[in-house]
């Protein structure tokens, strides 16, 4: 798609026919998965030609940069021309994309709307992130049909920003909701910034058991914020306080509006949802618990046994659809609102609805800049650690789901995707704060079902996108009769699904080393007590601090003593390292060396090893060092191009030292001319330990340092 904003780049040139056919129709068509593994073959057979033809892209990439928007207005008329005419001539792909995200659309309005109650905003809100970044995303983003929109993981980061116990506890519920707009804002650009300088790429540095603690955590904490649904108020506010009023989407109790900027005006009371904050929790006494308990039980039931279904319903005659055409939660939502608004009420029994806690405005956004005092570097202390947040767990379960869309789709993995999808998050939710969205992320349950759908295109995200706008501006109504136990119903089976259940089999039977299952429990306490990227970030802290203490530990030497040809009394002893040298192995290293006892010539053969840093570079010019005290000679052999260019940058370092790569005698000014030799990835072994709980065999040569051979 973007090759064609450059019309005749060179690098289609090299393109199979294939591959070339799949521009010309756009990506939203697409091609199919074995033209695509045909292109990737050709480019991997002649990499000289895609090197020297990216240069010629880029110069053309710079030179269309440079006319002006006419050659991009062209492309998008082609874009949108080739995708026509693909579906044109496919049917049944047009169908497929135009279902499948209507479905999507469906099954995002329940968790949408719960999730705002989660981060303690409006439902109006989580709609329109949802709107947003279904369409944004599905436009722009690095996986074609992956779904995305306002989820449970930034939604649990925005609770605290919310909450009467936050940072901004004594502002009303109005202008907190403007900070939380400006964090979001703040967040779109901070993911912009990740995107252009590529750091999606280090995802991958993400350990398991850091994921799963990350998951583990965020279910406990979508469970939590449920709790608050099960509150009922000691002093209801008078009846005149519930009706509600709308004011610039924001719903204040009547009476209670803001007559001007947000910071400085009176705004409506602390009061979230039209509540006051006398609350407390139901107990068995209270019949409305009772009831609540009903609707999440009718909601979970629905989204439990419904999918068992395997049924297919015959509408007429060749027509068949799955029993699976309505989802689930949709099911169980109309059918809790059934029972509420057919019994409950019939009754004088009524549960909370939506329409109870909040007015929903039925109009579609409107842009509007944060009413925050940006001139106020107090604004910035608050806003801008949830906006790191936002970005760092929204860039890390964003670039996770397209991965696990990847490996559903079969397609090959690539940094290129993964970013490109960072970029469009980061637009999305940036637009998103500018039409008081709450933000959002990529979904994997949806993603996943509109893939089964059959999806493999845009059309299907962006389908489901604008349907959610038409949703928001005909269905608020009907919204609004939705019971909040249905939608705690929902909510409690997404912590169901969230939570990895089996971890915790996994800890109890100790199928894991010790100090992953430290780094899952500890990811998970982190994320409960503070933030999922605090967590995270700790959990990927502490696994590389125990890999590297590991790989210290790993580092070993074989010595062997030879005579030196020619001279009959005189012996030369070789220490053959094997294990990374790096910060956490100089230590051992250095205490393998004998320096007074050793033989006048000494080698120390890095063929299995690798100089990774300058604490390697120090330590092998300080054990040369004492060599050359001792008046002996001291001989660095089996350098591979890393290590023997980390040695040439620090040749001032490095002036004790002699390299050869066969063992002679080298002086300074030929270390920079040498050819070391290089062997082939086959024949270096690292030798660091193997220190992951998905291996069925971790081994860990003794620690310490070793003066004999080790039978690894």
């Amino acid at each position: 798609c973007w090759l064609s904003v450059f019309s005749g780049s060179p690098l289609v040139a090299c393109l199979p026919s294939a591959a070339r056919s799949c521009l010309a129709t756009g990506t939203m068509g697409g091609s199919t998965l074995d033209e695509l593994k045909e292109a990737g073959a050709a480019l991997a057979r002649a990499p000289a030609t895609v090197s020297r033809v990216a240069k010629r892209a880029g110069r053309a990439t710079g030179h269309a940069l440079t006319t002006g928007p006419g050659k991009v207005a062209k492309a998008s008329r082609d874009y949108a021309r080739g995708t026509y005419t693909f579906y044109r001539e496919n049917p049944t792909d047009f169908k497929n994309e135009i279902l499948s995200g209507l479905t999507v659309a469906v099954m995002q309005v329940p968790e949408s709307v719960a999730f705002s109650f989660v981060a303690g905003v409006d439902p109006i809100q989580g709609l329109y992130s949802t709107f947003c970044l279904g369409f944004v995303c599905a436009a722009l983003g690095g996986k074609p049909a992956m779904i995305s929109g306002a989820a449970g993981a930034l939604a649990v980061i925005l609770t605290d920003l919310m909450s009467e116990t936050g940072p901004l506890a004594d502002r009303c519920v109005f202008e907190r909701r403007e900070y939380l707009f400006a964090a979001i804002v703040f967040t779109g650009l901070i993911q912009l910034a990740i995107g252009f300088l590529t750091l999606g790429r280090f995802v991958k540095l993400l350990p398991k058991s850091a994921m799963l603690g990350f998951m583990n955590g965020l279910g406990i904490i979508i469970f939590k914020a449920q709790l608050q649904s099960f509150k009922v108020n000691v002093d209801p506010l008078p009846p005149a306080a519930l009706n509600h009023t709308l004011v610039a989407n924001i719903t204040c109790p009547a009476g209670t509006e803001p007559s001007g900027p947000a910071i400085t005006a009176p705004c409506c009371p602390d009061v979230q949802f039209g509540l006051d904050k006398n609350e407390r929790y139901l107990t068995g006494a209270d019949t409305q618990l009772w009831l609540m308990l009903v609707l999440v039980g009718v909601t979970m039931s629905c989204m439990h046994f419904i999918p068992k279904i395997k049924k297919t319903l015959k509408l007429c005659k060749g027509v068949t659809v799955s029993a699976m055409v309505v989802p689930p939660s949709l099911v169980g939502l109309v059918l809790a609102t059934a029972i509420e608004h057919g019994i409950f009420r019939p009754l004088d029994q009524p549960t909370k609805t939506v329409g109870d806690v909040a007015a929903l405005s039925g109009s579609p956004p409107t842009w509007h800049v944060p009413d925050v005092p940006w001139s106020d570097s107090e604004t910035y202390s608050v806003i801008m650690p949830y906006a790191v947040s936002l970005a760092l767990v929204g860039v890390i379960e964003s670039v996770m789901t397209l991965q696990a869309m990847d490996l559903i789709t079969e397609t090959p993995p690539s940094t290129f995707r993964s970013n490109q999808e960072v970029l469009a998050q980061g637009a999305a939710n940036l637009v998103s704060g500018f039409i008081r969205g709450m933000g959002g992320d990529a979904m994997i349950g949806q993603s996943t079902i509109n893939i089964m759908n059959g999806a493999r295109g845009r059309l299907s995200g962006m389908v489901a996108g604008i349907a959610i706008l038409l949703f928001i501006v005909a269905l608020s109504p009907v919204i609004e009769l939705v019971p909040v136990g249905a939608l705690t119903g929902v909510l409690f089976m997404v912590v169901i699904h969230t939570f990895n259940w089996p971890s915790i089999l996994i800890l109890l039977r100790g199928k894991v080393p010790f100090w992953d299952g430290v780094v899952i429990v500890m990811v998970t306490v982190l994320a409960v007590l503070f933030d999922l990227a605090i967590a995270v970030g700790a959990g990927v802290g502490l696994s590389c601090l125990v890999y590297a203490w590991e790989s210290g530990m790993a580092m070993t030497a074989r010595i062997t003593v030879e005579r030196i040809p020619g001279e009959p009394s005189a012996t030369r002893k070789t220490y053959t390292t094997r294990g990374p040298l790096f910060f956490a192995s100089v230590r051992t290293f250095q205490e393998f060396f004998d320096f007074k006892n050793d033989p006048e010539e000494v080698h120390v053969n890095f063929d299995h090893s690798i100089l990774h840093d300058y604490s390697a570079l120090d330590v092998v010019n300080d054990v040369a060092r004492k060599y050359h005290e001792e008046k002996k000679r001291f001989f660095v052999t089996g350098l591979d191009k890393q290590s023997h260019r980390l040695i040439r940058k620090g040749r001032n370092l490095g002036e004790d030292i002699r390299h050869d790569a066969d063992g002679n005698a080298a002086d300074e000014d030929e270390l920079a001319k040498a050819e070391i030799e290089v062997l082939s990835g086959d024949d270096v072994d690292v030798g660091a330990p193997l220190y992951d709980y998905t291996a069925e065999a971790v081994v860990r040569p003794n620690p310490g340092p070793q003066r004999v051979e080790t039978k690894l």
